[in-house]
C-alpha cells in the first residue's frame, strides 16, 4: 500500500499554499465588484468593465509570463506573485480607509 501524499512536508505545504491562495483568488473575484458597487457606487457597466479588464489583464500578461517562468525557479516566483497580490488587495481597503 501506498504513503498518503499529505505525509510528505513538501507536498502538503504546496496544497495548503496552493488552498489559501485559490481561497483569496475566490474572494477577490466577489469581493472587488462589491466593494465598488457599495464605496464607490458603481453601476453595472461599470463593474461589467471592471471584471473585463482583470481578464484581459490576464490574456495579455499570461503568455509572456508563462515563458519567462518556464526559465527561472518557479517557488520563488510562486510566493513572491503571491505576496504582491496580497498587497495589490489590501492596498484597496487602505486607499479607501485614507480617502
Amino acid at each position: 500500500m501506498e504513503e498518503p501524499l499529505l505525509r510528505f512536508r513538501g507536498f502538503r505545504n504546496l496544497f495548503v499554499a496552493g488552498a489559501v491562495s485559490q481561497l483569496g483568488s475566490q474572494i477577490s473575484y466577489v469581493a472587488l465588484p462589491l466593494l465598488a458597487v457599495t464605496a464607490l457606487g458603481a453601476g453595472a457597466g461599470e463593474v461589467g468593465l471592471l471584471s473585463a479588464l482583470g481578464t484581459l489583464a490576464v490574456l495579455l500578461l499570461g503568455l509572456p509570463a508563462g515563458a519567462w517562468v518556464d526559465r527561472v525557479r518557479r517557488r520563488p516566483v510562486m510566493i513572491a506573485t503571491d505576496l504582491l497580490r496580497a498587497g495589490a488587495l489590501l492596498s484597496v481597503p487602505v486607499a479607501w480607509w485614507g480617502g
